[in-house]
């Protein structure tokens, strides 16, 4: 079965800003780009739990909501004010997909998931 590729973005500093808000991550890497570029950046980046949250919602606009069982993730490259996400998904047979979000062709966040029935509630 193919799934079309699903883009974010391009994301802005506020969507950081409200991921902040939201998960009580307030390391100023992900708002203040003085500081950000002060550590190497080239601007603020991402929350790594925001980015996994685009693929977790990607797995669930292709698939149905309450249907991932299992996700698990790598981060493999900070994600930037800017930048547009492409998450996209394979099919390895009895529920099982990988998963990746990338800018261009740098992974940001790689996975393997496991679909299964829609569990109630």
């Amino acid at each position: 079965m193919s799934h079309e590729p699903i883009t974010w973005g391009p994301l802005r500093l506020e969507d950081f800003v409200r991921y902040a808000g939201a998960s009580g991550d307030f390391n100023p890497l992900h708002y203040d780009r003085d500081h950000a570029r002060g550590a190497g950046m080239p601007d603020v980046i991402a929350q790594g739990m925001f980015s996994m949250g685009l693929l977790a919602s990607s797995l669930e606009t292709w698939f149905g909501t309450g249907r991932v069982s299992e996700l698990s993730v790598r981060f493999r490259a900070p994600a930037f004010v800017g930048d547009s996400l492409v998450a996209r998904v394979e099919e390895a047979g009895d529920g099982r997909v990988s998963v990746t979000l990338k800018r261009d062709e740098t992974e940001i966040v790689s996975g393997r998931a496991v679909i299964g029935v829609k569990r109630d509630g």
